[in-house]
């Protein structure tokens, strides 16, 4: 399917290009992430196959789909556009438009598919033990009930409480709970008129103000907070986002230093000279199997995400390291 064609804009963007949707945008992504899978197997298995960035890529895909530098330079433009316009709304257009960027590594894309896995099993295993005599089918009902509408307080909290670290989920609930006040103040409110100058019957005589507010507290904590499951996982994809990006900052403004094209690639020297940076005590021994692995072809580049996968454990001893 041509995403990024014909029938996936919406319209035309200021300057005049397309337009992306949302969800022409997601399946952009997914063909573009799916093609870039498919030309790093093949890189693999052929020497003469140079490997490429995301950005790279993203030239070559649509080359090959088109060979037309004007439908090429369109749907770039549509991508990037849909990038700055969906990043605070959509994780999966920030995450890839941090990796298109250089701020963060390929695989960690898979990280964010697993956290989702992550939640909604867990989401499966609350219901599961709050309703013990259900099949697994209505359990199984439920679970999809529920990520295409809206999770209860008590589900999103242990959800959060059971996967994150106490300093952590304390900060995601508050987060959290801050997004379910802000979304139900933005909701319109239930019923309406109906007062007496609509027809109905007169109302009661309020209750006292302290009464009133006693009651609604109570009832307030009884029904939770609830947030649709959407929101739950944004902010818990970008909570994760953030977080990679600050554990990568360090080796960011070295790899760029050293990237002096601004291509995401570095050349043999410079990837030694990273090497030496971020683990200065590695023999050269163990820095010459590090470039064999990581460069078996010989073609003497490294894209930034080979780098961050290369020096991923030197980069957790790096950054546990009381220096810093």
């Amino acid at each position: 399917a041509a995403a990024a064609g014909a029938g996936a804009a919406e319209g035309e963007a200021a300057g005049g290009g397309r337009a992306l949707t949302l969800k022409a945008a997601r399946e952009f992504i997914d063909e573009l992430y799916a093609s870039k899978a498919r030309h790093d197997e093949r890189c693999a298995q052929d020497a003469k196959l140079l490997r490429e960035t995301v950005e790279q890529h993203l030239y070559s895909y649509l080359n090959t789909k088109y060979g037309l530098k004007q439908l090429i330079t369109r749907d770039v433009d549509a991508c990037l556009d849909a990038v700055r316009r969906f990043s605070a709304e959509d994780n999966d257009v920030a995450t890839f438009g941090a990796i298109l960027r250089n701020e963060v590594d390929e695989p960690f894309r898979l990280v964010q598919l697993q956290l989702k896995e992550a939640v909604r099993a867990l989401l499966t295993a609350h219901l599961k033990g709050r309703h013990p005599h259900k099949s697994d089918a209505q359990v199984a009902s439920s679970v999809l009930a529920k990520t295409r509408g809206v999770v209860q307080e008590e589900e999103w909290r242990d959800v959060v409480l059971y996967m994150y670290a106490p300093e952590d989920a304390a900060l995601l609930l508050s987060r959290l709970a801050q997004k379910a006040a802000a979304l139900a103040a933005d909701s319109p409110p239930r019923g309406g008129g109906g007062g007496a100058a609509g027809g109905g019957a007169r109302p009661r005589r309020s209750a006292p103000r302290s009464r009133r507010e006693s009651d609604g507290g109570a009832a307030a904590r009884r029904a939770g907070r609830p947030l649709p499951y959407k929101a739950l996982l944004q902010v818990l994809l970008d909570f994760q986002l953030d977080g990679h990006r600050q554990f990568l900052e360090h080796f960011v403004v070295l790899f760029r230093s050293l990237d002096t094209a601004g291509r995401g690639v570095l050349d043999e020297d410079a990837f030694r000279m990273l090497v030496r940076a971020i683990a200065p005590a590695k023999s050269e021994g163990a820095v010459e199997e590090l470039l064999l692995a990581t460069d078996p072809h010989d073609h003497k580049r490294f894209t930034f995400s080979d780098c961050v996968v290369a020096l991923s454990q030197d980069l957790v001893a790096l950054l546990a390291a009381p220096s810093l």
